[in-house]
């Protein structure tokens, strides 16, 4: 997908997963375990990065500093295993990464001018801007079929309560 990995950080991890992070970094990659906010802020600011995939608290930090993250412990949008988990993936750093609420994020409303006469920048108009009319419109491709929403089917489904944890053997 073209992603290249400035960093990385383990926060409850051990030393072999440390280990296995860098041994798999290309040389140059800044690698911080267990990092505290300001190390993360430093690192921010240093390497200048489009897109963390990180948890929740140090992504709200991310956000205040102009850098998108992804949730990447959550899996709100995943799960991220397999082709369509890769699909899902690189839809959710596409995303994050062109949001058009990201564009007004660095506006200062009480000092910058905002522009009036023109919208915000689309994704299509980002993902189309060098296609021809003929590349854009092709013929015969098959298109996505997969859920995007792939958990709310399991909200409703019902279980055998006979595989429930809570269930409790009557007594005998």
């Amino acid at each position: 997908m073209g992603v290249e990995v400035v960093s990385l950080y383990t926060k409850f991890g051990h030393q072999g997963d440390m280990e296995k992070g860098v041994a798999r970094a290309q040389p140059g990659t800044l690698a911080i375990d267990d990092p505290n906010e300001l190390e993360g802020i430093e690192a921010m600011d240093k390497l200048k990065p489009d897109v963390i995939f990180t948890g929740m608290r140090p992504g709200e930090v991310a956000k205040k500093r102009r850098v998108q993250y992804l949730n990447a412990h959550a899996y709100h949008n995943g799960p991220y295993k397999g082709y369509e988990g890769w699909v899902r993936f690189a839809r959710d750093i596409y995303n994050a990464a062109f949001s058009p609420i990201h564009q007004l994020s660095g506006i200062d409303i009480s000092r910058d001018l905002i522009a009036t006469d023109k919208g915000f920048m689309t994704r299509k108009m980002i993902s189309d801007v060098k296609l021809t009319p003929e590349e854009a419109s092709v013929e015969g491709e098959r298109p996505y079929t997969g859920d995007f929403d792939c958990v709310s089917k399991l909200r409703g489904k019902v279980y055998d309560p006979e595989l429930s944890r809570n269930h409790e053997q009557a007594a005998v």
